[in-house]
Parts: C-alpha cells; structure tokens; sequence
C-alpha cells in the first residue's frame, strides 16, 4: 500500500487450495467502484470458484497485465501476483476492519494445515506435500458445497 493506492491479489490459501498459478474471472472494469466487502473477481478451477471479497472501498486504477490476457500469476512473486490496483476511499478507518498481518498468517496456516489434512485422507498429496488440482477439480458437488461453508463461510451471505 503506497498512501491510498492499493495492491490487491489473494492470499497463501487460495493458491494451496487451486494450484500456485491461478486465473481470475469476473475483474472489476478500471474506473468502476468497489464498495468494502463487495466482490472483486472469482478464482478457481473450472466450476469450482471462490469469490474474493474487496478488503477496502476504492476506485478500481489498475489491473494485472497478467489478468488482462488471462496468464496466470505466480502465487509464489509477491511484487507479481496482485490482481488489481485500488484507489482507496478511506484507508484510515476501513483498514480497521482488517485483520493484523500477523493474525492473517496464523488463520492462513491453520487453515492450509486443515485443508492438507483432508487431502490426505483423500490421497490427493503429491510427493511435495502439495494438493494435486486434480482433488479441487473431481469433487462433487456435495464436497465443495461442504469445503465452501467450512472455508469460505461469507460465500453464502454475499450476493453475486
């Protein structure tokens, strides 16, 4: 964040649970506005998506080169892997809605480890430790339905 403006991408989370190089669908236009808490785009692997959420209001300035001819960004190049440039509305009393870093990291581990433990139990680890797309990718309705209210508990309260 440089004063008002900024960068916005995904977290850990998302690219352990989709792969290190995700797509987004569904970007804001440049110029439009975003209210806090509202949609900013959907990341997945062919149905199965997840809506991210804006952390902060603002004026949509940029998007991801990458984003634009739908390359996709490796996870692992933080000064890479924003997705949209933000002109914030009010930094100083929306950021107070945010979680700390440090709480951010340690819900993101916890949730990593969790998410690991039931791929798992489903044999879908590679040697690496790394969730195999193809886990996301082959699971049925009923299991995503079941993954989504487990990790992604706003999904269901935000209107697409």
């Amino acid at each position: 964040c440089i004063r008002d403006r900024m960068y916005i991408g995904y977290d850990d989370f998302i690219s352990t649970l989709f792969s290190e190089n995700v797509n987004m669908e569904d970007l804001p236009v440049i110029g439009s506005h975003v209210p806090q808490g509202t949609k900013l785009w959907d990341v997945g692997l062919e149905k199965h998506k997840v809506m991210q959420l804006s952390p902060v209001s603002g004026k949509v300035v940029d998007i991801n080169p990458a984003c634009k001819m739908n390359v996709p960004i490796p996870s692992k190049q933080v000064e890479k892997s924003w997705v949209i440039k933000l002109k914030a509305d009010n930094l100083a009393i929306e950021e107070n809605n945010l979680m700390q870093n440090s709480q951010a990291v340690i819900l993101n581990n916890a949730l990593r480890d969790e998410l690991l433990m039931t791929a798992q139990e489903g044999h879908y680890l590679n040697d690496g430790g790394d969730i195999d797309p193809v886990f996301i990718k082959n699971m049925n309705d009923e299991d995503w339905s079941g993954l989504i209210k487990k990790f992604f508990p706003h999904q269901s309260k935000i209107q697409r």
